[in-house]
């Protein structure tokens, strides 16, 4: 069995946000094979069933855990953080399905100052920290696979070492989606209707599944609600109070969001904020007791990288969805026929699709048929593949293999494939200057390069 530690900044317990969901239910896959510790830099709140859980509130908690385990996976900025573990031996995946990059710019839109732009450097610092010394890449989608092939490729980690190896670069870094559980969802006591003052057992109940983020538009669905109000009992819920990681920037979206919606006279009517965040193992009855999922965005390059991993939800427990294009999840709701697709921006293109997803029984039952096949190809068992065979047997890269415990801490900051690829050559150049000075020097150069090359054009 291998020894997995499986590292996230984000607060493990009965509240969790998208790093904490995934870093727990890939530590309950891993574990039916392997001996697994879910570890948090944050405080734990509460108790959490299916995997050994563990707050590392230090360094030394945490070099305790790098320690123990043979492979480390890591997400955002925990590398950046413990660089300790970018100079250590360990095997080391990164887990890449959060551009955290992209979102920066978002987060930061309209504010090209100074601040902004050393918060800016430090990330991409970090982003490229992390491709510079990991092992092996998980991302959610083929979109960001493309993304960070990019990203590797201008590191010098797409290279004679890593293609000889493999050359469609799957060992390097493959697909492991946000997945769904293995277990049916279950509908309990109605968390909405009845039990909100304002949600009557007869409305028409729209969800908003996850956060307000900036990257988000609700200000485009609170105003495609406000045209339906007059003629539908619609009701739009957003569930999602303050952030579960006390550590999380605030978020000024959802301040706009009641603004607004207080201006066109609809809170306490017909958009409702329950100002609290739903308990992960429980949140199967608040979806099951809504009528409709939606999620809108902007068109930005966030959009276009992203993976709305909230939707999955949707799809779990059978809630046809309403969003915008632009993004991965828009595209499968599309192709698999799970519910409507709208341009980004177009109020009444999504006025129109609500009403018809609200109000067509034989439409639904159709979407909902089309979610219930495509659910177990979903599940985290199955997306997670890639990953459990890596870990049955986890290596080093091939372009680190030669790098030592040493020399990890000068390449992590620049391109440690090439430097790995030319280590020989270095070594022999070393040689030859201390051997024959500067005229010898080039005489290996010419050797190394110029000629090969030059053979293989006669």
């Amino acid at each position: 069995m291998t020894r997995v530690a499986i590292l996230t900044a984000d607060r493990l317990g009965q509240q969790m946000s998208g790093p904490a969901i995934r870093a727990l239910e890939l530590g309950r896959v891993v574990g039916s094979n392997h001996d697994v510790r879910v570890i948090s830099t944050a405080p734990i709140d509460g108790h959490v069933d299916g995997v050994e859980v563990c707050e590392a509130l230090s360094v030394a908690h945490v070099r305790q855990h790098q320690r123990w385990s043979d492979v480390m996976v890591v997400q955002g900025l925990v590398l950046r953080a413990h660089p300790r573990i970018q100079r250590s031996s360990t095997v080391l995946v990164v887990d890449l399905y959060d551009p955290f990059h992209l979102e920066h710019l978002e987060l930061r839109v309209g504010e090209p100052s100074q601040p902004g732009l050393r918060e800016a450097s430090f990330i991409l610092t970090a982003v490229n920290e992390q491709l510079s010394r990991g092992d092996f890449f998980l991302c959610a989608s083929e979109k960001q696979r493309d993304l960070w092939l990019g990203h590797l490729a201008a590191l010098g980690r797409i290279n004679p070492l890593t293609y000889a190896v493999d050359p469609t670069l799957r060992g390097l870094v493959d697909v492991v989606p946000f997945g769904l559980p293995a277990r049916l969802p279950e509908a309990g006591a109605s968390p909405l209707r009845g039990a909100i003052p304002g949600i009557a057992t007869g409305d028409l109940v729209i969800l908003w599944g996850g956060g307000l983020y900036p990257w988000f538009d609700p200000l485009l669905l609170v105003r495609a609600v406000a045209r339906l109000a007059p003629d539908l009992p619609v009701r739009l819920v957003f569930p999602g109070g303050a952030h579960p990681n006390p550590n999380a920037p605030p978020m000024t979206t959802s301040e706009e969001v009641r603004v607004l919606a207080n201006e066109l006279g609809l809170v306490g009517r017909n958009v409702f904020f329950l100002d609290r965040w739903v308990p992960y193992e429980l949140r199967d009855g608040l979806f099951l007791d809504a009528d409709i999922g939606v999620t809108t965005h902007r068109d930005h390059l966030e959009t276009r990288f992203a993976f709305r991993t909230r939707m999955l939800d949707y799809i779990w427990t059978r809630l046809p969805v309403v969003t915008t294009a632009g993004d991965t999840m828009a595209e499968l709701v599309s192709s698999r026929g799970l519910g409507m697709v709208v341009q980004p921006g177009d109020e009444q293109a999504l006025a129109d699709s609500m009403a018809v997803a609200l109000t067509d029984a034989s439409w639904r039952q159709r979407v909902q048929r089309n979610m219930e096949e495509l659910r177990p190809a979903l599940t985290w068992m199955a997306v997670a593949q890639p990953l459990l065979r890596f870990l049955e047997r986890p290596e080093p890269a091939p372009d680190l293999r030669r790098i030592t415990d040493h020399t990890r801490p000068r390449l992590a900051a620049g391109a440690p494939g090439a430097a790995a690829i030319f280590k020989h050559d270095v070594d022999a150049a070393k040689r030859t200057i201390h051997g024959a000075g500067w005229r010898g020097l080039w005489a290996t150069i010419r050797r190394r390069t110029l000629l090969p090359g030059l053979r293989s054009k006669t």
